[in-house]
């Protein structure tokens, strides 16, 4: 397969690297300060197309999922113990990793990378789904007479295409 015209807004090479950089992280071509964030993963079945990367000097075409893999493992791998995440993978339906941020520290890093590497591409798009998960979270956490520790200030929303299934899939609505 090969991948459509709008994935990544035809910038579709994307360089393997994670770097950091003074305060923060970089996730693909993202900075960010943040040290609480969640990975919103896209992992319906048009992740399974082909994309174009840059490894060196070799131009490689990869399925998207592998990309996206590649890139959740390098900023994994750098995270320091400060830092609070989870990661939430979707398609027609969530798969949430932990209930809350969890410390990256070793174990849940190792953890969170075997997570990672079981990820696979099928199903369709459900933003809906995901974005109603977000806010209802978010809304849980304001109503909450129990403080929580740590609460979610970044998310990262990795996708490749069109809202294809759930309760609303018009991407005009969604983004209104």
């Amino acid at each position: 397969q090969e991948a459509p015209e709008d994935f990544l807004s035809h910038a579709d090479i994307v360089a393997f690297h994670t770097p950091r950089y003074a305060g923060g992280l970089t996730y693909y071509t993202v900075q960010t300060a943040s040290l609480n964030f969640v990975l919103l993963t896209d992992l319906s079945g048009s992740m399974s197309a082909l994309a174009q990367v840059v490894s060196g000097y070799e131009h490689l075409d990869r399925p998207r999922i592998v990309i996206a893999k590649l890139e959740l493992e390098r900023l994994i791998g750098t995270l320091k113990e400060e830092v609070s995440f989870n990661l939430i993978g979707f398609n027609s339906k969530i798969h949430t990793w932990r209930k809350d941020l969890v410390q990256a520290n070793p174990r849940q890093t190792t953890e969170a990378l075997s997570e990672v590497r079981n990820y696979h591409a099928d199903g369709g798009t459900n933003l809906f789904e995901i974005f109603k998960n977000l806010y209802d979270d978010a809304e849980k956490g304001l109503d909450s007479p129990v403080t929580r520790t740590v609460d979610v200030d970044t998310v990262f929303l990795l996708t490749d295409g069109i809202p294809s299934s759930g309760h609303i899939s018009s991407t005009d609505l969604l983004l209104s």
